[in-house]
């Protein structure tokens, strides 16, 4: 801004500064759009103020170029606006041309790309925040944490490099997810739990379902070391040095357990809301699944719970197990929640 900001201004440069680390962070889920627009029309000055927030985030992300090498020469153009590339133009014929090169080289190109294993992503860091594999499971990453997928068509595997992360997999008895970190193996079908690396060692939480942890072993040891099931609601930390003794296996108290997630942004926390409040919170999350309550007399029920966000599927099998609803599947994406019969 050209001139000082009040004290009413230097507050929505702050929140300016947050709508826009939020958006940089992760992108905007459709409720957060809607709270933003909101708040763009709530007064005239916030548009403008993020815009100026959002170009100095800018000039910031050209200073991460400068050399940092003192013998290197400073670049006197580096925070100017990149030059548009100059335009080429072509005679009519060489244009014609080129385009039905780029249509024989699209043409060739595809079925040999089809033909070939993808390779796997470069490492993601938390400016991802949530990492959406192409089998459906879902990353969440806490802060500094390193991923690195490598899918085969037999299996799903990811190399934790570094930090903390919660993994939400798609089910496929037919192609096993395994994550790896230093050494030690987590087996999973289809489940949720959190992995997290804690110096010479490595620690599984289980917040949905089972899961399988192989303990690293010795390449001069015969055969495998002891493998152990940690269930829902279960932890175990095991040493990333070879051994030949199962991961012990602790239970984890429910105020533990939230304490323990409460890095992850998409967890909710239910108590005693009335049931259609859930249904919408859980519309406006952003997922592809639109929950319907097809009984008036369903809206008014107290809910209390902690769920995630992803998958809907685990809480409409909350409601099913426990409340009398009984849940049809639609193919346009919809779920028909009901009283049970």
């Amino acid at each position: 801004m050209n001139e000082p900001l009040d004290a009413a201004g230097k507050r929505m440069q702050r929140q300016a500064a947050e709508w826009l680390a939020l958006r940089q962070a992760r992108g905007f889920t459709p409720a957060e759009h809607a709270d933003f627009s909101d708040w763009c029309a709530a007064d005239a000055r916030h548009a403008q103020i993020f815009a100026e927030v959002e170009r100095a985030w800018g000039t910031l992300d050209g200073l991460a170029r400068y050399p940092h090498s003192p013998d290197v020469a400073a670049d006197p153009d580096l925070l100017l606006p990149a030059r548009p590339a100059p335009k080429v133009f072509l005679p009519p014929r060489l244009a014609l041309a080129a385009a039905a090169l780029a249509v024989s080289v699209a043409v060739v190109w595809k079925p040999w790309a089809e033909s070939k294993p993808v390779p796997p992503p470069a490492v993601a860091a938390v400016d991802s925040r949530i990492l959406h594999l192409p089998d459906g499971s879902v990353v969440e990453l806490n802060v500094g944490a390193r991923v690195e997928p490598a899918f085969t068509p037999a299996e799903r595997r990811v190399r934790l490099r570094q930090g903390e992360a919660h993994f939400t997999v798609a089910k496929n008895p037919d192609r096993p997810f395994w994550v790896e970190a230093n050494g030690v193996a987590v087996r999973a079908v289809g489940t949720a739990f959190d992995v997290r690396l804690v110096g010479a060692s490595v620690e599984v939480l289980v917040t949905e379902g089972t899961v399988q942890v192989h303990p690293p072993v010795a390449t001069s040891a015969a055969g495998s070391a002891p493998t152990a099931l940690v269930n829902e609601g279960q932890k175990t930390v095991v040493s990333t040095r070879p051994q030949n003794t199962a991961p012990v296996v602790e239970s984890v108290p429910l105020v533990l357990l939230d304490q323990a997630l409460a890095w992850q942004s998409s967890r909710f926390v239910f108590d005693a809301m009335p049931l259609a409040d859930v249904v919408e919170r859980f519309n406006r999350s952003g997922t592809n699944t639109v929950l319907v309550l097809d009984d008036p007399g369903l809206a008014a029920l107290k809910f209390s719970g902690r769920l995630r966000a992803a998958p809907v599927d685990r809480f409409v099998e909350v409601l099913e197990a426990n409340f009398g609803i009984r849940a049809e599947r639609r193919s346009d994406g919809r779920i028909i929640l009901r009283r049970a019969q």
